[in-house]
C-alpha cells in the first residue's frame, strides 16, 4: 500500500488531454483534483445520450473509452469518436488497467493512493464489433492503462494464441497520445517488428493510458501483462526495437504545419515476413491525431497505415499516401529517412495533380501548398535511377474516363498513355474517405493502358480513381450521379 505521484509535464502549460491510468486498487477520479484544478462531472450524462455531444455545455473532462458504445450511439461524431464516455462523477471508480482521457492543465501532481498492482493482470473480452451500419472500419480500439506502479516496455510483449501470450488477437502496435494543446496532440506508434528510431519509444511510463486495437471482428482479444514485461531498473531506457544496425529497406516521412508545433510520422519499410495487406504483426493501423494533422500509408484494402510493412520494394512498387490537415496553408514534408533500398532503385515523391516527381533522397525536404480536409494526391513510388526523371511524366489530362459522370453507366471506359516497357497497369477507385471500392487491372497494348471500371452498385458522389502504369502513378476525379 502507498501513494504514487505522476506530474504531467508537457510542452504547454495550458490544457490538453492526459490519458491516465491507475496503478492502484478502489482509486476514484476524485483524485485527479489536483491544486486549482477540479474535475468537471456535471455535463456528463447529457453528453452520453446526446446526438450532439459537442455541444454540451458544461462540457464534462473525463472520459473512458468503450468500442461497444458505438452501434448504439446517436452521436454525429465519427465512429472512433463515438467511443468516448463521458465519466459521471468523483465517486466512479477508476478501473485498473483501463485509460481515461481527462482535460487537464499541463503541469498537476496526480496522487494515486491504494493497494499497488503487481503480479499477473488480464483484460479480455476486448471486442471489434461492427457499428450501426455493419462497418468495422473505426472499430476495435480499446483504451488500456498501464496497470503498474513502473513503466511497461512493449519490446518484451510477445504475440500468440497460447496463454502464456501477452497479446492474444491483438494488433502488435501501441499508441501513446502527446498532447500540444487543449485539443491537439498526435499518438506516438510503436511496433517492436518495425524499424525504430528515438522517436517511437517502447515504453509506457507509470499511471499511463494507451491505445491497442483487436485484430479481428471474428474473436476478442486479450491482453496479459506480467511483473516480466515491467523496467526494474530506474531512469534506464532499453533498446529501441532493432535499432540502428537494422539493414531493412525503409522510407520514413514526416508531415509537419508552418509553425513547426505539430507533426506525424510514417514509416515504410520492406520485411520478407510481411505481405502487402494488413499484417497485425508487421503493420499499424493509423489512429487520427486530435491536432487534424496526419500522415498515412493506404493499404491495397483502404486501411490507412501510420506503419506500412511490405514483403519488398521494386521497381512499379506505388504506395499510395493519405494526408489530412486541420486548415489551409503551406506544410513541410521531410523525408526523416531513406535507406537500404535494393541496388539502383530510388523512392520517389509522386503528385498526381502535377506529374511532379521528387527523389526523397535527393531533395530530402518539400513544401507541400494543402487545403483543409483530406488529400490523396501524392504516393511513394519506386524506380531505377533517371527512369522517371528522364520519361514523360503522366497527367490527368492524358488520362480519358468515359462517361464522366457515370450517370446510370455500369462502368466506363479508362485509357491512358503507359511508357514503353510498361506490363501491369491497374485503376482503383477511392471514396471521400479514402477506402477503396473497386478496383480492376488494366490491359497494356500498344503503348496504352485501358479497360473498364465498374460503376454499378456505387453511391452517388465524387470519387478518385488512381492509376499507375508501371512507375507512373496519376489520379483523376470521378462523379457518380
Amino acid at each position: 500500500t502507498g501513494t504514487m505521484q505522476r506530474y504531467i509535464g508537457t510542452n504547454t502549460t495550458g490544457g490538453g488531454y492526459r490519458h491516465y491510468s491507475s496503478p492502484v486498487q478502489a482509486e476514484t477520479f476524485a483524485t485527479l483534483a489536483a491544486g486549482a484544478y477540479v474535475p468537471n462531472f456535471s455535463g456528463a450524462a447529457e453528453y452520453n445520450l446526446s446526438a450532439t455531444p459537442g455541444r454540451v455545455t458544461p462540457f464534462p473532462t473525463v472520459f473512458g473509452y468503450s468500442q461497444d458504445r458505438i452501434a448504439g450511439s446517436l452521436s454525429n461524431y465519427s465512429t472512433f469518436d463515438k467511443g468516448w464516455e463521458a465519466a459521471t462523477g468523483g465517486n466512479e471508480p477508476m478501473t485498473v488497467g483501463r485509460g481515461y482521457a481527462v482535460q487537464a492543465p499541463g503541469s498537476i501532481l496526480v496522487d494515486f493512493t491504494g493497494q499497488f498492482t503487481a503480479g499477473i493482470f488480464t483484460r479480455d473480452g476486448l471486442r471489434r464489433s461492427p457499428d450501426a451500419q455493419g462497418s468495422t472500419v473505426g472499430t476495435g480500439w480499446h483504451l488500456l492503462g498501464n496497470p503498474y506502479p513502473s513503466p511497461i516496455d512493449w519490446n518484451t510483449m510477445r504475440i500468440g494464441e497460447d496463454e502464456g501470450a501477452n497479446l492474444q488477437r491483438l494488433d502488435a502496435a501501441m499508441y501513446v497520445v502527446q498532447s500540444s494543446g487543449p485539443y491537439t496532440g498526435t499518438y506516438r506508434t510503436y511496433l517492436a517488428q518495425a524499424p525504430n528510431d528515438e522517436s517511437s519509444s517502447p515504453i509506457i511510463p507509470a499511471g499511463q493510458g494507451f491505445f491497442v486495437r483487436t485484430s479481428s471482428p471474428a474473436a476478442a482479444g486479450a491482453i496479459r501483462l506480467t511483473n516480466e514485461n515491467r523496467v526494474t531498473t530506474f531512469a534506464a531506457g532499453p533498446a529501441f526495437g532493432r535499432g540502428p544496425n537494422d539493414e531493412r529497406p525503409i522510407v520514413r516521412l514526416s508531415l509537419d504545419n508552418a509553425a513547426g508545433t505539430s507533426t506525424d510520422q510514417l514509416t515504410l519499410y520492406a520485411d520478407a515476413q510481411a505481405t502487402a495487406g494488413v499484417d497485425a504483426r508487421y503493420d499499424a493501423t493509423k489512429l487520427g491525431n486530435p491536432s487534424g494533422l496526419n500522415l498515412s500509408a493506404v493499404a491495397p484494402s483502404g486501411e490507412a497505415l501510420a506503419i506500412d510493412g511490405r514483403p519488398g520494394f521494386a521497381a512499379a512498387t506505388a504506395v499510395a499516401l493519405r494526408l489530412s490537415v486541420p486548415a489551409d496553408g503551406t506544410y513541410t514534408l521531410r523525408a526523416v529517412r531513406v535507406a537500404n533500398l535494393p541496388a539502383g532503385l530510388v523512392a520517389y515523391l509522386h503528385d498526381a495533380a502535377t506529374g511532379q516527381q521528387v527523389s526523397l533522397a535527393a531533395q530530402p525536404t518539400l513544401a507541400l501548398t494543402l487545403a483543409a480536409g483530406l488529400s490523396t494526391r501524392y504516393s511513394v513510388v519506386f524506380a531505377a535511377a533517371n527512369v522517371l526523371s528522364s520519361a514523360p511524366a503522366l497527367t490527368a489530362a492524358q488520362v480519358v474516363l468515359y462517361p464522366n459522370p457515370a450517370g446510370t453507366a455500369a462502368s466506363v471506359t479508362v485509357t491512358l498513355p503507359a511508357a514503353a516497357g510498361t506490363r501491369a497497369a491497374r485503376a482503383t477507385v477511392l471514396n471521400a474517405l479514402g477506402q477503396v471500392v473497386a478496383e480492376t487491372v488494366l490491359t497494356v497494348q500498344s503503348g496504352q493502358a485501358s479497360g473498364r471500371i465498374r460503376t454499378a452498385g456505387l453511391a452517388a458522389g465524387v470519387y478518385v480513381v488512381r492509376l499507375q502504369a508501371g512507375a507512373q502513378v496519376v489520379s483523376k476525379r470521378l462523379v457518380v450521379e
